[in-house]
């Protein structure tokens, strides 16, 4: 008996917790419930309550530097449209940082911001120590950290450490000084984002200073990493200095200036540092000037780390410095481990396949090496052509002229393909079949032909 009247009791109690939860509406011209997002912030309860965003464009000083604090809200555009709702926070004067919103450490559910779009900030999000909100369908889209070069800055989101925001369904473009997301000793979850257009001294669009940064599902187009200032800097779209897993994404004409690393960069901060890069796509990734080295992955390590790239394809991706570089380059001592297994690294326009640098170890499984400039199976990688079912041959992807790396269904890195009837146990690469083999590629016999022609 007792049991059911606490038990209703807690129905009753959850119930005006629920009923209790309020909907503050805010519009641009101050004329909502309360005249401004800071004001709407500052009201709200504890828990629960709501704060809707009317189309419109959002400025000036009530309207930015809104401190969440022990909070959990909602904070969401009217028409759940981003394009719709923007704030803008007035640009950044050298040494200003101009936020749109503080979250801090909470011991209530996570806050939420959703579908808003923020410009003109240094940092426009961002998610103090121990804090962990939820950042769903919302645009970064022309922010810059003026006169920070020497990062950690954050133009888009800045994770401060030990927080761990889960950042999904976003568009990154145009951030600038800063990119689109930095982590400081942090753990963001980073899940179907697109990353266009921005730019920072250390990882384009993504830096992570220690702690584990968990991509997936994004994809990353014309950023750039341009090393000044930072020193042994790169990563045209993401640098890594801890550990950082990688799946599913693709990475296109990323650049590098003065730093390796065209698309990924990895710098481990510890022995227990790793990189794992599974099932992604790198085409028209660069290198331009300085060193020479991981037009698509490089990594850079005097201490004990791992690395793992498995499913992942490389195609057409260069350097414009004039000694040898590679697809994936690795320089370190003998305590670099790196392991790659049914990939695709093929037709560098410079620059060999692997290079490395050091006495790092690279273990090579069920890869298929073809087409490159610089060279194949060449160099430390020479003697593992031919065995663990590794090949060199035409992977055959429907149409590399426009960036179609699906194969066609007759590819040798397809399963039940392999030219010495390796069992690779999957694909090779990272995309399946995209189209019918061309026709005269395909083997044959004189007999299969004369059998085309019997009534």
């Amino acid at each position: 008996m007792r049991l059911l009247v606490c038990l209703e009791i807690a129905i009753i109690l959850a119930c005006c917790s629920l009923a209790s939860a309020r909907t503050w509406y805010v519009k641009p011209d101050g004329t909502g419930d309360v005249p401004s997002i800071k004001a709407a912030v500052d009201s709200a309860a504890a828990e629960g309550d709501t704060v809707l965003l009317a189309n419109g464009t959002f400025a000036g000083a009530a309207n930015r530097q809104v401190d969440c604090g022990d909070k959990a809200l909602t904070i969401i555009s009217e028409a759940s449209d981003p394009d719709l709702c923007i704030i803008d926070c007035g640009g950044a004067e050298p040494a200003d940082v101009l936020s749109a919103f503080y979250f801090r450490a909470s011991g209530h559910p996570s806050p939420r911001l959703e579908a808003v779009t923020i410009i003109h900030a240094c940092q426009a999000v961002y998610c103090d120590a121990g804090s962990s909100p939820q950042i769903v369908n919302c645009i970064f889209r022309d922010n810059h950290c003026a006169g920070a070069e020497i990062p950690p800055p954050g133009a888009g989101i800045f994770c401060f450490e030990g927080s761990s925001p889960v950042i999904r369904n976003c568009e990154f473009a145009g951030n600038e000084s800063g990119g689109g997301i930095c982590g400081w000793r942090s753990f963001p979850v980073v899940e179907n984002c697109n990353f266009s257009g921005n730019g920072n001294c250390a990882g384009g669009a993504i830096e992570a200073w220690g702690g584990l940064l968990t991509v997936t599902g994004c994809t990353f187009s014309g950023n750039l990493a341009a090393d000044f200032m930072c020193g042994n800097c790169g990563g045209g779209a993401l640098m890594c200095v801890g550990s950082a897993d990688v799946a599913n994404c693709t990475f296109t004409d990323n650049r590098s200036y003065m730093g390796p690393g065209g698309a990924i960069f990895f710098r481990p901060d510890s022995a227990f540092a790793h990189l794992t890069v599974a099932g992604c796509t790198f085409v028209g990734n660069q290198v331009l000037q300085g060193l020479d080295v991981g037009v698509g992955v490089a990594a850079s390590s005097n201490k004990a780390s791992s690395i793992t790239i498995t499913n992942c394809t490389f195609a057409g991706n260069s350097t414009d410095v004039s000694r040898d570089g590679g697809t994936l380059s690795i320089d370190g001592g003998g305590d670099v481990n790196a392991t790659v297994e049914n990939t695709i690294i093929s037709f560098a326009r410079k620059g060999g396949a692997v290079h490395l640098l050091g006495t790092p170890t690279v273990s090579l499984k069920c890869c298929d090496i073809f087409g490159n400039t610089g060279g194949d199976w060449t160099g430390p990688i020479a003697g593992q052509n031919g065995i663990n079912g590794n090949l060199s041959a035409d992977p055959l992807f429907c149409d590399r002229g426009s960036d179609d790396l699906s194969l066609e269904n007759c590819s040798p890195c397809l399963p039940g393909h392999h030219p010495a009837g390796y069992d690779c146990g999957e694909m090779i690469g990272a995309r399946g079949v995209g189209c019918e083999c061309n026709a005269a590629a395909v083997p044959t016999t004189w007999g299969a032909i004369k059998a085309l022609f019997k009534d």
